[in-house]
């Protein structure tokens, strides 16, 4: 959604907008900077969304990946570019193992007390580490991850991810449920496989 001001004026309540989406290091704090700015004094009644990834074009010992201090700066970023006071929906974009989870979801849970934001997610993690993730939460106290964003398509069902958000009652959104455009012939005429990774 290119537009998130006009989106809300025809009653869309969701504005996703990642630190940094694509391979273009820093354009999804562009994409927050747009977003804060258009949707001004509408951002009070829509639910923001962004989404915490490993690197987002920063240098540093704790400037990237799931630390706790990278989560509290890029949170803090975050809402100063899109001009709220809180997120209500923060994901971590993907596994990062260099960082155990515990300390991960320890941050999202500060922030969460904080007010910064409302719910953490997890975003591209298997059924296991979702599994492992929700483990870690109850064996620590703090709160769980209520969200889990991955793939899902004919293509790429991602059944054992629904089978673990199912048994820990969190909720699933998908995405690209025409994988990357493989269900709408985008690739027919090269030939090229499917990637099986």
């Amino acid at each position: 959604d290119r537009a998130p001001g006009s989106g809300a004026s025809r009653g869309r309540r969701h504005v996703r907008r990642p630190d940094a989406s694509g391979r273009r290091r820093g354009r999804g704090a562009r994409d927050e900077r747009g977003a804060g700015a258009r949707d001004g004094r509408r951002r009070r009644r829509s639910d923001a969304a962004s989404r915490l990834r490993r690197g987002a074009g920063r240098e540093g010992p704790d400037a990237e990946g799931l630390s706790a201090h990278h989560i509290r700066t890029q949170v803090e970023a975050s809402l100063r570019r899109l001009g709220t006071d809180r997120i209500d929906l923060y994901l971590a974009h993907a596994p990062y193992p260099a960082v155990p989870i515990e300390e991960t979801l320890g941050a999202f849970d500060e922030l969460a007390s904080a007010g910064k934001i409302r719910y953490s997610g997890l975003s591209n993690y298997t059924g296991a580490q979702v599994s492992e993730a929700v483990a870690a939460a109850d064996r620590t106290g703090v709160a769980r991850p209520a969200n889990l964003q991955c793939g899902y398509s004919l293509l790429e069902p991602a059944a054992e991810a629904l089978a673990a958000v199912t048994r820990a009652g969190l909720s699933f959104t998908a995405y690209s449920p025409l994988a990357g455009g493989w269900l709408a012939g985008r690739y027919r005429a090269s030939g090229e496989p499917y990637p099986s990774d």
